[in-house]
Formats: C-alpha cells, structure tokens, sequence
C-alpha cells in the first residue's frame, strides 16, 4: 500500500512536471526616437528627452527607464542635425514594454547634461557634461 502510495505520487509529480508549459519566447521591438534636441540623465538608466516636432516646433518631454545598464553613446551625428536613439523593448516577466538597451547616438558628450534631483538632503543642480 505505501509502495503504491509512493509510486502514485511520483507519478504525478512526474506528470506536473511535464505538463508545465514553456516560457514564452520574448518578442523584441526596435524603436527609433529621432529629433532629440535634448538628453537630461535624471538618475542611473533615467532619462528626460526633448523631442523637437519639426513642424509644430513643439518640444515633447519623454521619460526613460532603462533596465540593466544597458546604454551606450556613440558621437556620430553630424553639427547640426538632432540626436536620435535606438530603443530595444520587450514584454517579458511581468514588464509591459519595457526598455533593455538603449544606444545614444549624439554628437559630442555635451548633447547629455546631468538633471536636478534630491540627493538625500542634497540637492544637485544640473550641469552639462563637457
């Protein structure tokens, strides 16, 4: 009886087991956010942007987060022409579109300016990088 009763459980974790079903396969967009006139990196993987609408000449606040560090800036826009940036997004584990890299493409280190924040008790004025 408890050889019958162990071989029963067995089986059915066994069959639990089996029958779960796989994890999705994560779906990947790529997204082009172009006429960045402005970068503010607020905190660590946080970003303002200032996109430019080139007929309306309305500049549209946008907020980033950006998950795992994943950010890199490339200095090869021309004088002249406004950034743009490259976002990698996925729905995965719970996150609803979320931001797993990012690539800045700027033209020099002074398209990114460090923003105001509360440090604490401190309050950190912004400052462009140089």
């Amino acid at each position: 009886m408890t050889r019958t009763l162990a071989v029963l459980v067995a089986a059915g974790i066994a069959l639990a087991a089996c029958s779960k079903s796989p994890e999705p396969e994560r779906v990947w967009t790529d997204q082009k956010v172009e006429n960045v006139v402005g970068i503010v990196m607020r905190l660590e993987g946080q970003y303002d942007l200032f996109v430019l609408n080139p007929t309306s000449k309305i500049m549209e606040e946008k907020h980033l987060t950006i998950m795992k560090k994943n950010r890199i800036f490339i200095a090869d826009v021309p004088a002249g022409e406004p950034a743009w940036i490259l976002l990698r997004r996925s729905d995965y584990k719970g996150t609803k579109n979320a931001i797993f890299s990012a690539e800045f493409h700027v033209r020099s280190i002074s398209d990114l300016s460090i923003g105001a924040y509360m440090d604490g008790k401190i309050f950190v004025q912004p400052q462009v990088l140089k």
